[in-house]
């Protein structure tokens, strides 16, 4: 290469790095405003708070590290620490194992019940925090809740779960009650990436339903959750028992193979490959087919191999994955009769609630703080009453809440997803500078409490005269630093780069690229 050559080249670089570094400040931006708005700005003017002491008779005064040297030889304050230290460790195993569980059963269960017990058990995520409390409180009151209704039919007292010394189980049941579906739609969205075929290959070698739990979903479920980037993917290639009746015998032309040479690790997560010698690899999606030459023979291929991969078409074999899944889970009926039986019990456990509430908000005053059957009817059933009472109250003020939270919801939902969906991509599909420092603060904020950013917050609100406007609750819901990390695994995964790359080449723009070839297969492609 000349110098004359090699300047262009260098010159060609430098633009494109330039353009990656425009674009994906382009798509980042919009979100890191809101980011730096609502997070960066509220912690660190907590922490320059944080640094002064406000008294009636001296003022103001800087006391550097007096507060938190206050706060810490505070018994209460470290009690209260060690109390969330406890609760945490006891809650996030308990609630990963109950998601886990409900979402294997789920996976297994392939019936109507099923799906029906999954939005039954999905469904307390979406009663906001407060709401479910409430209703909780109730439901442990020991005076007419339904918990003290059963120990009295046994002549015994209810346990107070609202009490200082049983607060700790009252919590994580609620908080498990709430946040156990959404986990398990999580658990279970990754169960369906894991290829059918597996199944099929296991029951083939004399696995049980057992042992198909233990020793394939949970270990590719488990990598899964540590890094999004390895997941399993219903269109890679799996393995599948069987040989290869066209190769058998015959003489290969490698001038018709157009081989292309991979390097493929052992174990299915690892290259979406995982391979013994004389096995046939399928697509998951039916139709494209991989066969495998091993040019040694090794027994268990358990370390790096070189192969070569034979892409082929078959038509009229292929099934869908849905079909493909529903043949690899089907299991006698009379074995899905348990886990029937276990998903009733736990779609009543999550549905409580929501029957406590449909059953008192027919009753009075009086019928619901008098006795009687706290999960039945009163005598005189008061829906309409109770109705017209509520949207009747101080002048209709309910309805006016109403109106405001459906545009609350609205506008802040939508907001918070074009957000989340622009920084994604962004992150995804461009190398800009400080692209990794700004993923790494991103995912660091996630483990920011929103409520430790109330305080602050509303101090600057004030101080920019946003308090008591729609504004000062809209802009707060647009900052969703999680969502932003989902789509950013979503469009790395399901937006080909060579589509993009096409798009570029016959002359379309970054934001058209984004609109015209990436959002309509995210769109299409629900994960």
């Amino acid at each position: 290469m000349t110098a004359s050559t090699a300047r262009p080249l260098a010159t060609r670089r430098r633009a494109s790095a330039g353009r990656q570094n425009l674009a994906g400040w382009l798509f980042v931006g919009p979100f890191g405003i809101v980011f730096l708005a609502l997070l960066v700005l509220p912690i660190g003017f907590a922490l320059y708070l944080s640094l002064f002491q406000k008294s009636l008779i001296g003022g103001t005064r800087f006391v550097f590290l007096g507060n938190y040297l206050k706060a810490f030889s505070d018994p209460s304050f470290l009690s209260g620490v060690w109390f969330v230290v406890r609760f945490s460790l006891v809650l996030i195993p308990l609630q990963m194992a109950v998601s886990l569980a409900i979402a294997l059963m789920l996976d297994i269960a392939v019936s109507r019940f099923a799906r029906f017990s999954r939005l039954m058990i999905f469904m307390p995520y979406a009663i906001p925090t407060v709401i479910g409390a409430l209703m909780w409180g109730f439901l442990y009151s020991k005076n007419f809740g339904p918990l003290a209704e059963l120990f009295e039919t046994f002549g015994a007292t209810a346990p107070d779960f609202l009490s200082r010394s049983l607060i700790f189980y009252g919590l994580l049941n609620v908080v498990t009650w709430q946040w156990a579906g959404y986990y398990m739609i999580i658990l279970y969205a990754a169960l369906q990436g894991i290829d059918p075929t597996l199944y099929e290959a296991a029951r083939i070698d004399g696995a049980s339903q057992w042992q198909i739990v233990l020793r394939i979903k949970i270990p590719l479920l488990t990598p899964a959750l540590a890094d999004p980037r390895v997941r399993a993917d219903r269109h890679a290639a799996v393995l599948q028992r069987a040989e290869d009746p066209a190769a058998a015998g015959r003489r290969r032309d490698p001038g018709r193979l157009h081989a292309q040479h991979v390097r493929v690790s052992a174990g299915l997560l690892a290259g979406q490959l995982q391979l013994r010698v004389g096995d046939l690899v399928r697509a998951g999606c039916g139709g494209l087919h991989l066969r495998l030459h091993l040019p040694v023979r090794h027994p268990q291929a358990r370390e790096l191999l070189l192969m070569t991969v034979t892409p082929m078409e078959l038509t009229g074999t292929g099934s869908k994955p849905d079909q493909s899944r529903a043949r690899a889970q089907r299991i006698r009926p009379r074995g899905r009769i348990p886990l029937n039986i276990v998903l009733a019990f736990l779609m009543i456990y999550f549905l409580i609630p929501f029957w406590w509430v449909i059953v008192n908000s027919s009753k009075t005053s009086a019928g619901l703080f008098g006795g009687g059957g706290a999960l039945w009817f009163a005598d005189d059933i008061n829906y309409w009453g109770n109705l017209v009472d509520l949207f009747t109250y101080n002048g209709g003020l309910y309805a006016r809440w109403l109106a405001n939270s459906a545009v609350y919801a609205l506008v802040g939902g939508v907001g918070a997803t074009v957000l989340a969906v622009l920084a994604g991509y962004g992150f995804a599909k461009y190398r800009f500078a400080g692209r990794r420092a700004a993923f790494a603060i991103l995912l660091g904020s996630v483990m920011v409490p929103m409520t430790a950013l109330v305080i602050p917050t509303f101090v600057l609100f004030a101080q920019v005269g946003w308090t008591n406007t729609i504004w000062a609750v809209i802009f707060p819901t647009l900052l969703n630093p999680f969502g932003v990390y989902l789509m950013n695994v979503y469009a790395r995964d399901a937006v080909p780069d060579e589509l993009l790359d096409a798009a570029r080449v016959d002359g379309a723009g970054e934001f058209r690229t984004f609109l015209q070839v990436a959002l309509p297969m995210r769109c299409a492609r629900p994960s």
